[in-house]
């Protein structure tokens, strides 16, 4: 369930598409700021290579990026949890919101 201040993430290329024409994954909300990896994670399985919105030079970027990062090299997941919380994300109710400082 949806609610007024709720943040979700949502691919730049398709959101002005009518819902029914995106492909999966366009737009996520994710219940926790500890789920924003997985989320962003099926994103990129899911979504990045079957938007037909992405150019197709941002998706090569994207493909060479992709690949850039040694494995095992740092935490990714908590990366985006310290990244929403320096930008005063928090945890409410099993869904994430802008804090009140």
């Amino acid at each position: 369930k949806l609610s007024l201040g709720q943040v979700g993430l949502r691919c730049i290329f398709c959101i002005h598409l009518n819902p029914k024409d995106r492909v999966e994954r366009a737009v996520c909300y994710p219940s926790s700021i500890g789920r924003i990896y997985q989320t962003v994670a099926d994103m990129q399985r899911f979504h990045f290579e079957c938007c037909p919105e992405i150019p197709e030079n941002v998706k090569s970027i994207y493909r060479s990026l992709k690949t850039t990062r040694p494995r095992g090299v740092g935490s990714p997941q908590a990366y985006w949890a310290d990244s929403a919380r320096e930008l005063n994300l928090i945890d409410a109710d099993k869904q994430i919101r802008f804090g009140t400082e």
